[in-house]
């Protein structure tokens, strides 16, 4: 890997986090912080979930080598 793909990566992650920090925000505003805390894994599950049933995709996390 690359010194501009690494920084690339870092960049994408903390413009995720950034994001990710702003939803989770405004899901615990709406629905409360402990139905928020508990969501929380569910979601990455059902990520995970969807990749696993994918054969092919563009994603380098989803993608089967």
């Amino acid at each position: 890997m690359t010194a501009a793909t690494a920084a690339t990566l870092v960049g994408v992650l903390g413009l995720g986090n950034g994001a990710g920090r702003v939803f989770w925000a405004w899901l615990s505003d709406r629905t409360g912080r402990m139905k928020a805390f508990l969501d929380m894994p569910g979601l990455p599950a059902l990520c995970f979930a969807f990749c696993r049933t994918r054969r092919r995709s563009s994603c380098s996390a989803c993608s089967r080598r």
